[in-house]
């Protein structure tokens, strides 16, 4: 449900093996209410400024949510996505058109700044076959923009709590102000699990989990580390007792962990076990999976057995529903069989992994996706064979298709790029041997702190580097770009994510197929970063940053430079006198008033500039920012006004 992830109780390395035999065991005898998980399209709701908004991620909250218009521009997962949204989207309109504005106020903040956690089910989208169509809103996840910090956040329980009230007795309500629309809302009903016929199904999974070794006041973590510092001081005997610990916890992704260099210190004496560090840090997804797959698989196995006889609330016919979903199983996994094109050893290695888990076709009983519940202030989830059967039938239906030799191979190219520098078109120029064309995934820029060039800015650069190329650059929708591309290439959109041999431990926690570049362009966007940042003259910089900059035209290369020193402000504070352009300075500063002075030119000195930024701040009387004089007349100091006048000096 919602837009993040929601995890299976493996997943959470702080419960104990107390604790989630208390869920089994209370989901056994069916004392376990919760919601059901859907196989939709997901989306956040917002009403901001008296018009119905929609939002993606957090970025898209974070500026006030998208506009109908904005929605529709939005690029999906082709056509048929596109025009769901859209749909979906006009229903929604339509019914907050005709709700009281005070109401509207309570649900969506007075400031328009809570969005609703919903999802959109309209047919077969994916695997699972809806009958109505149906914008659910969901009882927990929903989110605010918090005006004070500027930040995104989930909202309180207690919040999630009274909203799902209202919209529960609203319901009848607004579905009767939805006759004649495409969708109904809805919000997800409370269901409670029935109990196992089987009791022994418990006994069986409880058995399996303490033969793994996990039971008693043992968390997820501690398992793991146990089970993975046997094979560490079987591989590499000579490490005491803190060394080992510290290769242990880099495998298992402690923060603060030493970095591999410093591990490797721990055994130059002997090259051997050097490669066995190497090999264990770089396969350590593989040994988390496999330490993991006994406890995985039990409790796969449990949620199989409690989901058998639970009913869908938005499936006309679930037993019908679930021999359809049996059968085009079977025809997927055939075509697998038999799949002999590009990357097929993944492709048979992924089909394996996911049927080992189905254990046999017959296993597929049920059409619901899974169920979620809430247990300690968390919500988890139980799936069953939905996931697995997701995977294969995207393996073929999305990627593998009988055009797949037809089409050219497309390379995914997935990061921040902030910002993008010849390091990364000397890979794409690497990789265009290899593949007809490259998609650019750029990730959302509230997610980088490390820098404040946005992802427009960054696309505009690799536009600039990659003319006359068969390359495409998008903003990705996702937190993560990683997370992005793994839908690409799931969705058929791709085929390969692409990384340098400096970059490739990021994919570690990725099943994708990957294509590593060997880095032979010594250059960091850190390291332009620095210069961006630095005191230097604006001329400083720009010769600076140059041997950063690719082979391109005089022309592109004074753009580019324009672009990386957009708003740079120590042009102003190294004596430069010359006239500057207006719409520099209005791209440093925020305030609206400086817009709606009556000015009657558009080229300043230096002095007058400054006597512009004093005459802002001293009537807005912030207090924050001392004024000094100088030569060239006051100087702000850098600090920051508490509107955001001055953003950055």
């Amino acid at each position: 449900m919602g837009l993040e992830h929601l995890p299976h109780l493996y997943d959470d390395r702080e419960l104990t093996f107390n604790e989630i035999q208390e869920i089994l065991t209370k989901a056994a005898k069916g004392e376990v209410k919760g919601t059901e998980k859907v196989d939709g399209l997901n989306l956040y709701l917002g009403y901001k400024d008296g018009q119905p908004k929609a939002a993606r991620n957090n970025y898209d909250i974070k500026n006030g949510g998208l506009s109908a218009d904005e929605l529709a521009q939005r690029e999906f997962n082709g056509e048929q996505v596109s025009q769901i949204f859209d749909l979906a989207f006009q229903s929604f309109a339509n019914l907050v058109s005709k709700l009281d504005k005070k109401l509207l106020s309570i649900i969506f903040g007075p400031t328009g700044n809570v969005f609703l956690n919903s999802e959109i089910l309209n047919g077969k989208t994916n695997v699972i076959n809806y009958g109505t169509k149906t914008i659910l809103i969901h009882r927990n996840g929903h989110k605010r923009f918090n005006e004070q910090t500027g930040e995104v956040e989930n909202i309180r329980e207690d919040t999630s709590k009274a909203i799902s009230h209202i919209i529960n007795k609203m319901n009848d309500t607004m579905n009767k102000q939805m006759e004649g629309v495409e969708f109904r809302v809805q919000q997800d009903p409370i269901t409670q699990l029935p109990a196992l016929e089987d009791q022994s199904v418990l006994a069986d999974t409880i058995q399996r989990l303490k033969t793994a070794g996990f039971e008693g006041e043992m968390t997820i973590h501690q398992y793991l580390f146990n089970k993975i510092k046997t094979i560490v001081t079987e591989k590499l005997p000579s490490l005491n007792e803190k060394n080992n610990n510290d290769v242990v916890n880099k495998i298992i992704g402690v923060k603060g962990t030493p970095s591999i260099t410093v591990l490797k210190k721990y055994v130059d004496e002997n090259p051997n076990f050097t490669e066995e560090l190497k090999s264990l840090v770089a396969n350590k997804k593989q040994i988390i999976n496999d330490v993991m797959f006994p406890i995985e698989d039990a409790i796969h196995d449990f949620s199989v057995e409690i989901l058998k006889k639970l009913n869908s609330s938005f499936i006309d016919n679930t037993e019908e529903e679930a021999i359809r979903i049996k059968q085009e199983l079977k025809d997927e996994v055939l075509k697998l069989k038999n799949y002999d094109g590009p990357y097929k050893d993944y492709v048979i290695n992924n089909l394996k992994r996911q049927l080992k888990k189905i254990k046999h076709i017959d296993n597929v009983q049920t059409s619901l996706e899974g169920f979620v519940f809430n247990y300690g202030n968390k919500y988890y989830k139980f799936t069953g064979n939905f996931a697995p059967i997701n995977q294969i039938m995207g393996l073929y239906k999305y990627k593998l298709n009988e055009n797949v030799e037809q089409r050219q191979k497309v390379g995914l190219f997935p990061g921040s790029f902030r910002p993008p520098h010849k390091g990364h078109l000397d890979l794409i120029k690497q990789a265009l041997n290899d593949f007809g064309k490259i998609t650019i995934i750029i990730s959302q820029p509230e997610k980088h702190a490390r820098s404040t060039m946005p992802a427009e800015e960054s696309k505009r650069l690799f536009d600039i580097y990659t003319k006359g190329m068969p390359v495409e650059t998008v903003i990705g929708n996702e937190s993560s770009p990683y997370v992005e591309a793994a839908n690409y290439i799931n969705q058929g959109r791709g085929d390969c994510v692409l990384t340098s041999n400096k970059e490739q431990t990021k994919f570690d926690y990725f099943d994708f197929p990957k294509k590593v570049y060997e880095a032979t362009t010594p250059v960091s966007a850190r390291e332009m970063r620095a210069i961006i940042d630095s005191p230097k003259t604006r001329e400083e910089k720009k010769a600076e940053l140059l041997g950063y900059l690719p082979q391109i035209s005089e022309t592109d290369t004074e753009e580019v430079l324009s672009i990386l020193l957009h708003g740079d402000s120590t042009q102003l504070l190294n004596g430069n006198t010359s006239p500057i352009n207006l719409n520099e300075i209005l791209s440093i500063i925020e305030e609206v008033s400086l817009k709606e002075q009556k000015i009657n030119k558009n080229n300043f000195t230096l002095k007058e500039i400054f006597g512009i930024i004093e005459e802002i701040a001293m009537g807005s009387a912030m207090g924050a920012g001392a004024v000094q004089g100088s030569a060239a007349g006051p100087i702000i100091k850098r600090k920051r006004f508490k509107k955001g006048i001055i953003k950055k000096w």
